[in-house]
């Protein structure tokens, strides 16, 4: 029995620059367009916004020198135990935090969620993006208040 074989040729259009480098290919964007962040927030009496919501509207009247060395304590503390920075950083955010988002259960506590470049200011902004994920970060002043930054994601 003889076997048939069927043999197709397509002219393809040549590319207008053939003999030039092959197209590039699209970089990775150098740094990400959003990043996940936990924080913990303390006014001062120099803020924007004095007033705790989270706390029942309570005017705060503390210095911004006074909020650093509270911040400063549970950055310390946190970075002293990796293994329970988890737990340390959610039971210090629902103890001290000034911001609503200290209100949520668990591992959401702080969870400002997925913040874009330009939504919290530069400063905030300059902090987080450049944390690695799982990485905290020094103290970060802002209109709002001192924070104390987790890049989650």
């Amino acid at each position: 029995s003889a076997s048939a074989a069927i043999v197709t040729f397509f002219d393809l259009p040549e590319p207008a620059s053939a003999s030039g480098p092959p197209p590039a290919k699209r970089a990775k964007a150098a740094e990400p367009t959003q990043v996940r962040i936990r924080h913990i927030l303390l006014k001062h009496k120099d803020c924007k916004n004095r007033v705790d919501k989270a706390r029942g509207g309570k005017v705060v009247t503390r210095s911004r020198a006074e909020a650093e060395r509270i911040l400063r304590k549970v950055l310390e503390d946190c970075e002293s135990d990796p293994k329970r920075r988890s737990a340390l950083f959610g039971q210090s955010c629902r103890e001290l935090s000034e911001c609503t988002t200290c209100l949520r259960g668990g591992d959401l506590a702080g969870d400002l969620a997925w913040v874009a470049k330009g939504k919290m200011g530069a400063n905030f902004d300059e902090a987080a993006f450049a944390l690695h994920v799982g990485q905290l970060s020094d103290l970060v002043d802002t209109d709002a208040g001192v924070h104390l930054l987790w890049r989650t994601a």
